[in-house]
């Protein structure tokens, strides 16, 4: 058993943990969807203050729009959490050598775990918004951190390397200054969805009716106001985040066209993010365009926390003897340019 773990892939093939991987992901990106429907249709309540049962009974015996959302959500983190367990074990067994995978999969069942605490307070505290802004973020967090871990497996798998044997991923390195603010841009997004995440679970979206700027005035809507208008600078300087992250990138295309592309696609992200949150605004936070704008979100963290591990010193890299494979940065990257 011990030699055929030793034994090289076949470069191109994926192992089983791979699909389970995907299929893990696939299920928990179903169930973010139906949570955030069942936060913006406000169907947190829909099984009364019941948790985990839903109004006194495992199974409804009636049912009503809302009881179905909530029921439905409920369920599939259950759906996930099936995956989930063996996924964490085959993966660290399997690639566990490797400290990004550790941490990945770490962030992803103590996401889970917070996301079924978070569920739980959210009912037995009659939906508080503060909760639920957390249970939106916490939710974001986990599948990025899962969607992280299934495209490391995926490359390695790529690789053709052999589980006991680290593979290198990313031999070269990127600047000090675009690897700083790769990890500023993530936590810069990370603080901004859980203020929009704040600004849906509260209601105040669907008071005002101005963009790019609120039309109403402070007397109309009273603190909703200052709490809009937060959101709103907040997504205008990511915008201004995007632009100089895609600019550091360029200048290191050539080394590193895997950050130039993503970078790229940052910027994409967060232009469709305005258009998005315009809809918002004119629909007055319908569901459709909610869902269109919490997963732009979920991509942009997505996109981000790609880039942000991608800058990391690769362990197999820094650990190897051969000059080919060597992470290095050159003198000019050493001085942070």
């Amino acid at each position: 058993m011990g030699e055929q773990a030793n034994q090289p892939r076949t470069p191109g093939r994926l192992s089983l943990t791979c699909w389970l991987s995907w299929a893990t992901l696939v299920a928990m990106f179903l169930g973010n969807t139906i949570g955030f429907t069942d936060a913006v249709t406000g169907s947190a309540m829909g099984c009364g203050s019941d948790w985990p049962l839903c109004n006194g009974q495992w199974i409804p015996s009636h049912w009503t729009m809302a009881m179905v959302i909530e029921y439905t959500h409920r369920v599939s983190i259950l759906f996930t959490s099936v995956f989930l367990l063996p996924l964490a074990v085959l993966a660290g067994w399997r690639y566990g050598r490797r400290s990004e995978v550790r941490w990945l999969i770490g962030f992803t069942l103590g996401g889970v775990v917070a996301e079924s605490v978070l569920g739980a307070m959210t009912v037995l505290f009659q939906n508080p918004p503060a909760v639920i802004a957390v249970h939106l973020g916490v939710a974001i967090t986990s599948f990025v951190a899962l969607f992280l871990l299934t495209l490391t497996i995926q490359r390695l798998d790529r690789a053709g390397g052999r589980p006991a044997v680290l593979t290198p991923l990313r031999p070269l390195a990127a600047s000090r200054r675009l690897s700083r603010w790769s990890w500023f841009g993530l936590g810069y997004v990370y603080v901004a969805a859980y203020i929009g995440a704040y600004v849906a679970s509260t209601g105040y979206g669907a008071l005002f009716a101005g963009w790019p700027l609120p039309a109403e005035r402070y007397s109309a809507v009273g603190a909703a106001f200052w709490v809009d208008l937060l959101h709103r600078m907040a997504a205008l300087g990511f915008l201004v985040l995007a632009v100089w992250l895609y600019a550091l990138a360029r200048r290191e295309r050539l080394r590193r066209p895997d950050l130039y592309r993503a970078s790229m696609v940052v910027v994409a992200l967060v232009l469709l993010q305005a258009l998005s949150g315009a809809l918002l605004v004119w629909t007055h936070v319908s569901t459709l365009a909610f869902l269109v704008h919490v997963t732009l979100v979920t991509g942009l963290f997505m996109t981000l926390g790609y880039m942000a591990m991608q800058v990391l010193p690769d362990p197999a890299a820094v650990q190897s003897q051969d000059p080919s494979t060597r992470w290095v940065r050159t003198g000019r990257q050493r001085a942070g340019a």
